[in-house]
């Protein structure tokens, strides 16, 4: 059952290869939150995330169009569509209810120089995907261990589908579907 009051957001994940000492690995994009009021009332002050944001019926004709003006916002960048791709849907649910919609992408490909900070985050980082800050982000993240995590791990190409319940006692319960493609 869907809330009236749900919030519909997005996140996106930028990725990049390197080379350390002649391996490669993929590296993902983190944003620090500030401890902003909206970022207190979330959880996420102080924690590394993703970017993204709400879903603006005004401003936004689909999830792409929310995440890429989210990250022209946060990050000061311009992603580029065809390399963006849906990675799942995350929501949240209290009570039966979805009170929250997170529509995770990833990103290989931007124009621009990323902003280290910004009026909501405080700087950015780039994080071995094997090896994620997990003790310094949200719980939920915590949880699911983020989409790219699984990705890289499991082989998967998409995470269908992710959904985190609260529980009786303000527990998170998390159940997920994958695209699984053996290697």
């Amino acid at each position: 059952m869907n809330s009236p009051n749900k919030i519909i957001a997005t996140l996106c994940y930028l990725m990049r290869e390197k080379t350390v000492d002649s391996n490669p690995i993929t590296e993902i994009l983190l944003i620090k939150k500030k401890a902003t009021p909206k970022a207190i009332e979330l959880n996420l002050a102080n924690k590394w995330n993703g970017a993204g944001g709400g879903f603006d019926k005004q401003q936004d004709k689909t999830m792409l169009s929310c995440v890429r003006r989210e990250l022209r916002e946060e990050l000061g960048i311009t992603i580029s569509l065809k390399h963006t791709r849906l990675a799942g849907i995350v929501t949240y649910n209290n009570n039966h209810i979805t009170a929250v919609e997170v529509h995770c992408f990833f990103c290989s490909v931007w124009q621009g120089k990323i902003a280290d900070e910004s009026r909501e985050h405080e700087k950015t980082g780039w994080f071995d995907i094997t090896d994620l800050p997990v003790d310094e982000m949200p719980d939920t993240d915590k949880q699911i261990r983020l989409p790219a995590e699984l990705l890289r791990t499991l082989r998967l190409k998409k995470v269908l589908s992710t959904t985190v319940t609260l529980g009786m006692k303000g527990e998170y319960m998390c159940r997920a579907e994958y695209d699984y493609t053996p290697s």
